[in-house]
């Protein structure tokens, strides 16, 4: 059976993306403060019956790989590069043909058809989930220095064996929508992935937006991503930007702990937020001016990059 030949291989309901080293070619390998901002992942949902798919599904190469233990219905298809899941097809278990497609944008020509031969016979195909990143390589301010400071959000930190912040989420796992900052060269040396030997440094800025079906957050993904870019800041707030210590004191520990917030009283947290905000727009930093200008120059590209999945 179709489950038998594929018992070998990674037949997780969650797709395990190909570790890429690279989204991208950098014009000029020796180029510091390279930003890109690219399609990272993305998820089309509609409605299939799945029974007159089959044929369709096997001429490209998905393979069954788990069904319903109550009625032995198909549940999850994969597709597979070598060993490893490329992209999911999976049946929404609240509503009988509801299904989806779950991959990244890491793909060959070849596999891009064989997914969007499947999404064209969705019925009414929508996008439900896309993430953005923002690279930021080989940065003369990396070391992630940085914070995401985003109020009334859960923020949770990872912090390394050295000691070292490794990333920082703002939002909790289901939310539609999450902020995360992050070593990418750190996640891809503990996935055993080889990088370039020009790339020095590597921190990505990731968003990942959830559509329901009451709110849209894809459709402005554009706007979210300078919404995000915004929240991203250094912590460390200096004599000169606030001379008053305690006022500085202040400021610096509700920059790098955002849940204290909720320990100060509404009149005090309304002060320093206004007072956030005031110091942000006196000292953007570079790289979050450089990644806006990008952003501008992409936002098409991606949008039909987006699109393309439909």
């Amino acid at each position: 059976m179709a489950i038998s030949l594929s018992q070998n291989k990674n037949s997780s309901v969650l797709c395990k993306y190909p570790a890429s080293p690279l989204l991208f070619t950098l014009s000029d390998k020796n180029t510091a403060n390279d930003c890109e901002i690219s399609l990272d992942e993305i998820t089309v949902s509609g409605d299939i019956d799945i029974d007159k798919c089959k044929d369709r599904l096997r001429e490209n190469n998905w393979i069954l790989t788990s069904v319903s233990r109550i009625d032995g219905q198909p549940t999850t298809y994969n597709l597979f590069r070598d060993a490893d899941s490329i992209a999911t097809l999976s049946k929404n278990k609240y509503y009988s043909d509801s299904w989806r497609i779950d991959t990244s944008n890491h793909l060959t020509a070849q596999e891009k058809r064989q997914i969007t031969n499947i999404t064209k016979i969705f019925n009414k195909p929508r996008i439900t989930r896309i993430d953005i990143a923002v690279d930021f390589i080989n940065f003369d301010d990396a070391g992630m220095i940085y914070t995401l400071y985003r109020p009334h959000t859960k923020t949770f930190l990872t912090i390394g064996a050295n000691g070292k912040l490794e990333s920082i989420t703002a939002g909790v796992r289901k939310s539609r929508q999450v902020y995360r900052y992050y070593d990418k060269l750190v996640e891809l040396q503990q996935k055993r992935v080889t990088v370039p030997d020009y790339i020095k440094n590597w921190e990505r800025a990731e968003l990942q937006l959830r559509q329901t079906k009451t709110y849209n957050t894809v459709q402005d993904w554009d706007d979210r991503v300078v919404k995000m870019l915004n929240c991203l800041s250094l912590p460390e707030v200096t004599r000169l930007a606030v001379p008053d210590v305690r006022e500085r004191a202040m400021i610096n520990q509700l920059l790098h702990h955002p849940d204290e917030f909720q320990n100060v009283s509404s009149k005090t947290r309304a002060k320093y937020r206004k007072k956030i905000r005031e110091l942000h727009k006196k000292s953007t930093p570079t790289r979050i001016k450089l990644a806006m200008e990008v952003l501008q120059n992409r936002k098409k590209d991606i949008q039909k990059e987006i699109n393309s999945f439909l």
